[in-house]
């Protein structure tokens, strides 16, 4: 077993995140557009190889843990297709504001979160080593994730937004 800090595919992965926060002022225009069409070819790659499979696993009426987690990684693929597809197409037709916070803008990112559950679901996750996280965690996960989305907003966002849901009333 090859330890996290030698493992160049996750050091590499940190390190692309990491760009991604230094340079996020110019990850605009092309670079949106180059970052969705990777979503694309590799949500593209992924159904091509697993959505064959999950779907006859649907056709065929039986589906348990494997089955499961199957249609689970073809999900998350196609959310990643889907939403590949529309910011692609935002930029195509420069960036339009009104394109975004709709049901279309969003779509993608339901259908990723939805494979995310049923990976969640799937008995092959949930195997003896896994540890559920306490509700505590949960809810404080929870708080974090949308106060930090809040804050992203507010401060490199439409700040109308992020003020609109800090003085919205109780």
């Amino acid at each position: 077993m090859v330890r996290i800090a030698a493992n160049k595919i996750i050091i590499g992965a940190v390190l692309l995140v990491l760009g991604y926060w230094l340079g996020m002022p110019q990850f605009t225009g092309y670079s949106n557009a180059i970052v969705s069409s990777f979503l694309i070819l590799a949500g593209i790659f992924v159904l091509g190889s697993w959505g064959p499979d999950a779907l006859q696993a649907i056709w065929s009426g039986v589906i348990k843990g494997p089955q499961i987690a199957l249609i689970s990684v073809a999900t998350v693929a196609l959310g990643s297709v889907i939403s590949g597809t529309f910011s692609f197409t935002w930029w195509w037709y420069g960036e339009p504001m009104s394109w975004l916070n709709t049901p279309t803008s969003g779509f993608g990112r339901y259908v990723m979160g939805i494979g995310f559950v049923l990976q969640y679901l799937s008995e092959d996750f949930q195997i003896s080593r896994y540890r559920q996280p306490k509700l505590w965690f949960v809810i404080v996960a929870i708080a974090l994730s949308v106060s930090l989305g809040i804050l992203i907003g507010y401060t490199w966002g439409d700040s109308s937004v992020g003020q609109a849901m800090l003085n919205r009333p109780a």
